[in-house]
């Protein structure tokens, strides 16, 4: 019986130069939030659909211990202590999602010249609300599925299905506008104008 083609060949391991190389051609998304519950509730099926699209998504949270949820969603857990060091990567990220009760991380990422800064919660602050287009996003059926079990795993009730947000981002939306939205919902997207 004849080996197979892709058998005969050994496997190789990447070597340090091109798993760098592949980072920095990857979208990469950071988010910083309070608690695990917070994130998953607020942008669970957001941050499941980018991780299934292919982009590096690191949460970084002051307590990183349970972060099996976090783990289901396709998500890198980090302890929020640890972000500092992590910046300090040549490869800066495509966006950065903020929970408005992190307000004091809020200035420092819209400064640093992400191109998206998502900030959601109930407390954004009043400046950043002019700025602001109101977008939904419903979450795939796979994102879904995560986001159901992840929302399991940290013992939370279910959540509406889609995710409002509100965006600012430089060039093309990447959201849908949702037409007639008046009042701030509990997520908002912003970026700055140049």
């Amino acid at each position: 019986m004849a080996a197979s083609a892709f058998a005969a060949a050994p496997r190789r391991r990447a070597t340090h130069a091109e798993v760098e190389a592949g980072a920095a051609t990857r979208h990469r998304l950071d988010v910083i939030a309070g608690s695990v519950p917070d994130v998953i509730r607020s942008a669970g099926g957001w941050l499941a659909d980018r991780a299934l699209a292919g982009w590096d998504v690191n949460v970084f949270v002051p307590d990183a211990d349970d972060a099996a949820p976090l783990r289901i969603l396709g998500v890198t857990p980090h302890r929020l202590a640890d972000a500092p060091a992590y910046r300090a990567q040549p490869h800066r990220p495509t966006a950065v999602a903020v929970s408005a009760d992190m307000r004091e991380h809020l200035a420092g990422e819209i400064t640093r010249g992400v191109p998206e800064v998502t900030v959601w919660g109930r407390d954004v602050p009043p400046d950043m609300a002019e700025r602001l287009q109101s977008v939904e996003h419903v979450p795939s059926g796979a994102a879904r599925a995560f986001k159901r079990h992840a929302m399991h795993a940290a013992a939370l009730d279910d959540s509406p299905a889609t995710e409002v947000f509100h965006s600012g981002s430089r060039g093309r939306p990447r959201l849908a506008a949702v037409p007639g939205r008046a009042t701030l919902p509990p997520a908002a997207v912003w970026a700055p104008q140049r």
